[in-house]
């Protein structure tokens, strides 16, 4: 299994949405009605883990679920701009909307501002700065800009991976080579955080 957070459990099956391409080469091997290389495409990895659909309904329903990816655009959208915020301010990407409307933050160095008695809490009557006007770059805390659960678990995927390379499953996924081109191009344009190491 591959545990990116793209894997989706629909039990008993463990699979993979297909990306646009790859639905392609299945409206293709359909087309051309190559049923076995369509079925040897479909029913293993990089697109389905473990159990395999026994009946032809089971195949259905699990088809179905594979090309309806309504979290596609939104999840790659997620991924780009959650990782250019993390990127070029780190510790704002980091930081919880939480902690920002219980401490006084400097936004130049995004640590908490101190004084001879140490950190200093926001006081009530001072709005954070995505109330204001000056705003801020994590967008309203009502709707913060931030990794999705399953885009931090594609970066946490990265992370543990990037050195040592990637078992042959996860190198075909076509979603793992996307997101890791994508991953791959921030670390090379912007270094890798402080805070990752």
């Amino acid at each position: 299994m591959i545990n990116d957070g793209y894997t989706i459990h629909y039990p008993p099956f463990r699979y993979r949405p297909l990306l646009p391409e790859s639905r392609q080469v299945v409206r293709d091997l359909a087309g051309r009605q190559k049923w076995y290389e369509l079925e040897t495409f479909l029913w293993r990895e990089p697109f389905l883990f473990g159990k395999l659909p026994a009946s032809d309904d089971d195949k259905k329903l699990l088809f179905l679920h594979m090309t309806t990816n309504s979290r596609e655009g939104g999840d790659l959208e997620n991924l780009k701009a959650g990782l250019q915020l993390f990127f070029e301010n780190p510790m704002l990407g980091l930081r919880d909307c939480d902690l920002c409307q219980q401490w006084w933050f400097d936004h130049d160095t995004g640590l908490i501002c101190q004084n001879a008695n140490g950190p200093i809490r926001r006081p009530s009557h001072a709005r954070v700065p995505c109330d204001t006007s000056a705003g801020c770059a994590k967008g309203h805390h009502e709707n913060p800009l931030e990794l999705s659960h399953r885009n931090k678990q594609a970066w946490k995927h990265f992370l543990e991976w990037r050195h040592i390379g990637l078992p042959d499953s996860h190198r075909q996924c076509p979603i793992v080579r996307r997101n890791w081109a994508i991953m791959g191009n921030m670390v090379e344009k912007y270094g890798l955080p402080s805070v990752c190491h």
